[in-house]
């Protein structure tokens, strides 16, 4: 399985639409407004895919339209998505941003560190460990 995400940050309107008509379904928007502005303006089958940095004051903003977010990357951003998720009765699945560019701009758990994150995510969403993947990578909750 494979799945196209087409990345829409800063294109207009009308140029989602035309990928909408062509059969495109999944959409990656970078920040918090983008995803605000369009989401109202498109069909509601389209799924949005969060791909930038996600500050945890956005989340409460982005969490009813967003079908994956790419870019988990601390602890504290996970338990603010849990508890956004579960205020509206949604399973929200996330993907762990892994930084290994060593560019001082760019966000996510270094490489070195990652086996303990994952250990410490684990430990605080115990709850949730029947749901945990086998090698595919998704930390989900149902």
């Amino acid at each position: 399985m494979f799945l196209l995400v087409a990345v829409s940050k800063t294109k207009p309107l009308s140029i989602l639409k035309e990928a909408y008509d062509a059969g495109q379904r999944d959409f990656g928007e970078n920040k918090a407004q983008e995803i605000l502005d369009k989401c109202p303006n498109l069909p509601e089958d389209i799924k949005w895919h969060f791909i930038g940095h996600l500050q945890s004051k956005k989340v409460k903003q982005i969490i009813r339209y967003t079908h994956l977010i790419h870019s988990v990357d601390s602890l504290k951003l996970i338990a603010e998505i849990d508890k956004r998720a579960q205020a509206i009765g949604k399973t929200q699945d996330i993907l762990i941003q892994v930084h290994i560019a060593k560019e001082e701009s760019k966000f996510g758990i270094p490489l070195e560190k990652l086996s303990s994150f994952i250990a410490n995510t684990m430990d605080h969403f115990s709850k949730y460990k029947n749901n945990w993947p086998h090698g595919n990578g998704h930390f989900h909750r149902q």
